[in-house]
């Protein structure tokens, strides 16, 4: 579900393909995100930070969660 309102704080504790887009969007200015983004068998730890509109993430560990369900990254044909 897409988050309503802007959030100070955001914690995932499952891992995710990719952070979705709206996850960032719904943070307040100055807000934290942190998440483990999975595609494959180790994951990385992530922190996002909205400074001034702009969100950066920084990488912080390695961890392997598992997938939450709905969250897989769809393979694609690579050639």
């Amino acid at each position: 579900a897409e988050p309503a309102g802007l959030f100070d704080l955001i914690v995932c504790e499952g891992a995710v393909g990719a952070i979705p887009q709206a996850w960032a969007a719904a943070l307040a200015r100055a807000g934290r995100l942190a998440a483990v983004e999975r595609d494959g068998p180790v994951g990385r730890g992530l922190l996002l930070v909205n400074a001034a509109g702009v969100v950066g993430r920084r990488a912080l560990f390695d961890s392997t969660p598992p997938v939450l369900a709905g969250f897989a990254t769809e393979r694609g044909f690579v050639f």
